[in-house]
């Protein structure tokens, strides 16, 4: 009687977490089944990035062997703005500036600046929910991360060897909340001649080294797959005060973001260029294909039919590693 008991209640049991168990799977198919979710799967970046201090200095190690190091800033707004708000200024943006200081082993200053950026967001429509969302987001914060803008700092033309880089926030439009940073080292790979390395990078990573090249990674010689591979930009660390540890943000970028981009750029109907006068065009950052025409210009001396011969240089304005 007893061990009939145990089975009807066992039976039971089983019956309900049947029931609740395709309950919860339906409910997280419906969640998962969302365009944001997908790209979340499949064409997104992790990152940690900490935030820049405005008291005192975040310090990170430069390595050794470095060329050049270079800083990552994402401005963090409290919240999306409208779309025409970027609009209202002279210049799109929100304004902030970081102090930065690059020290050699004496822990003496090799050279101090004040770097100026201007923060953008891009925002797309959602063509499924027709939400507005931004490629940048973060893990646990609500605020909005804008667009990476990056401060380059060449080392090989400095007097000393510089082994740290600190930073710190000097100034800040009132929309943004805080400033994230993440810093890396160019440095040269010790293995980069070795044959076998290339077969072992992942094929997204081959392709992304490629993404400048004329050619695929199939179609590439040794010598050029070893000039890929020569350099590399290693994530530094920053240093750690166990009593007052820097704030940590883990921040994620979609890679491929499928959405109508708003308030994209239109490029200029034209711009004047010659051999002392060099011209910039930004571009939208959605994909598409980009026509240029080069022209003579028409009343002025230099107007002739002789071909032109110029020289154009593709630039991004963010990486995230």
């Amino acid at each position: 009687m007893r061990l009939a008991k145990y089975v009807i209640v066992g039976a039971l049991f089983a019956l309900v977490v049947y029931q609740f168990g395709y309950v919860a799977k339906d409910a997280a198919i419906e969640f998962r089944d969302t365009l944001a979710e997908r790209k979340f799967e499949e064409n997104t970046t992790r990152s940690t990035a900490y935030v820049i201090p405005t008291d005192r200095w975040l310090e990170y190690e430069v390595a050794p062997n470095a060329k050049q190091v270079r800083v990552l800033t994402n401005a963090s707004l409290k919240h999306l703005p409208p779309d025409d708000t970027q609009s209202d200024f002279a210049r799109p943006g929100w304004r902030y500036s970081v102090d930065y200081q690059l020290l050699n082993s004496k822990r003496e200053v090799v050279q101090e600046l004040t770097y100026n950026f201007r923060a953008t967001v891009s925002r797309f429509r959602d063509p499924i929910t027709n939400d507005i969302f931004s490629p940048y987001f973060f893990a646990t914060t609500p605020y909005v991360p804008a667009s990476t803008r990056t401060l380059q700092c060449p080392l090989e033309s400095l007097d000393d060897a510089v082994t740290r880089i600190r930073l710190r926030l000097s100034s800040s439009d009132p929309l943004i909340a805080e400033v994230v940073c993440r810093v890396v080292n160019r440095v040269e790979r010790p293995d980069y001649r070795d044959p076998t390395i290339w077969g072992r990078l992942s094929k997204r990573r081959r392709e992304s080294l490629c993404r400048a090249s004329v050619y695929g990674p199939e179609l590439l010689t040794p010598s050029e797959r070893r000039s890929l591979l020569r350099w590399e930009w290693a994530i530094a660390a920053p240093f750690v005060d166990p009593y007052d540890p820097p704030t940590k943000r883990v921040l994620y970028h979609l890679d491929e973001v499928a959405g109508d981009e708003l308030g994209a750029i239109t490029p200029p109907q034209g711009i004047s260029i010659d051999a002392k006068l060099r011209g910039s065009v930004r571009l939208p950052q959605a994909h598409g294909t980009l026509h240029m025409e080069l022209e003579h210009q028409v009343g002025t001396d230099t107007a002739t039919t002789e071909a032109i011969a110029a020289t154009v240089t593709y630039h991004r304005s963010g990486i995230v590693e």
